[in-house]
């Protein structure tokens, strides 16, 4: 069984900064692949990717510290959290709309890979 992972100090300094939000863009599958299956794999890629990484699905959660009291800990608990959830969404856009939408002004380039 996996236990809490406590935080050391300069994880904990970080917990007032936004975390960061991604999101990954996919071509459209071939007509041969169905979506269904698509994403099935996708999810199961998904599932043994994190099955390595497990604290990138866990909830942190805090404590009383039982040997000095008023004081809290802070852990990542890799165990009852509620894990990473695969969301499937479509719209009617194409990638130019995201990467260079018309009403937000970018401070950056942006750089397309392949």
């Amino acid at each position: 069984m996996k236990r809490p992972i406590h935080l050391p100090p300069w994880d904990l300094l970080m917990l007032s900064v936004h975390y960061i939000q991604k999101g990954h863009l996919y071509q459209k599958p071939s007509a041969g692949l169905h979506i269904v299956e698509f994403l099935r794999g996708l999810n199961h890629a998904l599932s043994l990717t994190l099955s390595h990484f497990y604290p990138l699905v866990g909830c942190l959660v805090t404590f009383e510290c039982p040997y000095d009291e008023g004081s809290y800990v802070v852990s990542l608990d890799c165990v009852n959290g509620p894990g990473a959830r695969l969301i499937h969404a479509v719209a009617d856009l194409t990638i130019s709309d995201i990467l260079f939408p018309t009403y937000v002004h970018r401070r950056r380039p942006i750089v397309l890979r392949p």
